[in-house]
């Protein structure tokens, strides 16, 4: 997704040159999406198998990420992501991560009710999965339940969070004692 906002900005560009191949690499990279999630569609319809529908929820997601087709193509992509995250679950239950991109998912489409009660149910049975928790925090965020943040961090040991984690949790821990 990164890489894609870089050659949309490129396309922008006073040379033409720039343009060109920013352009090219786009087209390439759309084509490149569009052939695997064909070859990954295929295999998902063929297999039936829950990580083939996991694999082609993520392919959806990533699509849908990069931003290539504008913006209701991306949401269009992020609905058939969450479909077959869904799919994935429903055939084989045991995948917190899994469950942690249907609810990104989820987020991203605006289904915070629905992402919240995935994401609850998730945490009681992993209820020491840091996914699922900063899964919960960021749809506790999108519905303005401050609160309930804190007190999931709460819950937390510092010491195993990564770095970009804990700067998450040194920001809301204090934002609490700052209360």
């Amino acid at each position: 997704p990164n890489a894609v906002q870089l050659l949309k900005i490129a396309l922008k560009d006073r040379s033409g040159e720039v343009r060109l191949y920013a352009a090219s690499a786009l087209i390439k990279i759309e084509a490149k999406i569009n052939e695997k999630l064909q070859v990954t569609i295929k295999r998902a319809k063929t297999q039936g198998t829950w990580t083939a529908y996991a694999e082609l929820g993520d392919l959806y997601r990533v699509f849908a990420e990069t931003n290539l087709s504008g913006k209701n193509l991306s949401r269009h992509y992020l609905v058939r992501s969450s479909e077959a995250y869904r799919q994935s679950l429903d055939m084989h239950t045991d995948q917190p991560d899994i469950i942690v991109q249907y609810g990104k998912c989820l987020v991203a489409l605006g289904q915070y009710e629905k992402a919240r009660r995935l994401a609850a149910h998730a945490a009681q049975t992993w209820p020491a999965n840091m996914e699922l928790v900063f899964l919960q925090n960021e749809i506790y965020f999108m519905m303005g339940e401050m609160s309930e943040i804190q007190e999931r961090f709460r819950k937390l040991d510092k010491k195993d969070l990564d770095p970009e984690k804990a700067k998450i949790y040194d920001f809301w821990v204090d934002a609490e004692s700052a209360v």
